[in-house]
């Protein structure tokens, strides 16, 4: 009986060889199949990123976290201090 498993080193570089190009083959046929946006939509996008606006970050939503983040940490630490609402 073979020491090693599966198909010998010939088959499997052809089978490796016909993957890729089965893999080709799909990638040629996505590309292919694929709709090129509109003009309007193209438009759009190129007067967006010509006028450099970028979408509003959502500022408040952000300290909100941050600030849950400090208060929750002093929570913990003074807890380990043993000081405060969980301490033992």
């Amino acid at each position: 009986m073979s020491e090693h498993a599966g198909p010998p080193p010939e088959r499997a570089e052809a089978a490796a060889i016909d993957e890729v190009e089965a893999l080709r083959d799909l990638s040629r046929h996505l590309a292919a199949g694929r709709p090129t946006p509109g003009g309007a939509f193209r438009a759009e996008l190129k007067a967006t990123l010509l006028a450099g606006s970028r979408p509003r970050a959502d500022w408040p939503l952000i300290g909100a976290y941050a600030g849950s983040a400090v208060v929750l940490f002093a929570a913990v630490g003074l807890g380990i201090a043993d000081i405060g609402p969980l301490a033992p």
